[in-house]
């Protein structure tokens, strides 16, 4: 919540900075809404969920192709829960970087994911897109995604 308040100084009020939303959001591409987040009512038990499962991988023994994986896996299911106003995307990118360089050490700090990302983005908005709501989303879709973090290594 912290790190929202801060990197969201330009993007929202005041009073909406580093706080779940309280507003049904949805994401728009040229073609209109594409996606629908959870409803607001269910955003703060969406994140206690998604904690714990970050705690338990973070206790977690993984390989480097587990830890990858699952950053991404992190990062995806942040991106649709869509817990804030705005600046979702760059708190899920955040997260990511900071479980690889829990498992892996600090210098994956270093790593060039974001440029990546943004030299890839119309790949990254098409993987990143599994459904047109949180009810629907179909996760056997992922594997797009799943490979975009490791592909940022080459």
């Amino acid at each position: 919540m912290i790190c929202h308040k801060i990197f969201s100084e330009t993007l929202l009020i005041k009073s909406k900075r580093g706080k779940y939303r309280i507003e049904q959001v949805g994401v728009f591409g040229k073609s209109g809404l594409a996606y629908m987040a959870i409803e607001p009512e269910y955003v703060e038990q969406e994140m206690k969920l998604y904690f714990k499962d970050i705690e338990e991988l973070i206790s977690s023994s993984l390989n480097d192709k587990e830890v990858f994986y699952f950053a991404s896996l992190i990062h995806l299911r942040f991106a649709h829960i869509h817990p804030f106003r705005d600046g979702n995307g760059r708190a899920a990118r955040l997260i990511e970087k900071w479980f690889i360089t829990e498992k892996l050490g600090r210098d994956f700090w270093k790593i060039s994911s974001e440029e990546y990302y943004k030299l890839n983005q119309v790949r990254y908005y098409e993987t990143i897109n599994l459904g047109v709501n949180y009810y629907e989303l179909n996760y056997d879709r992922c594997l797009g995604f799943l490979e975009m973090l490791p592909n940022c290594l080459k």
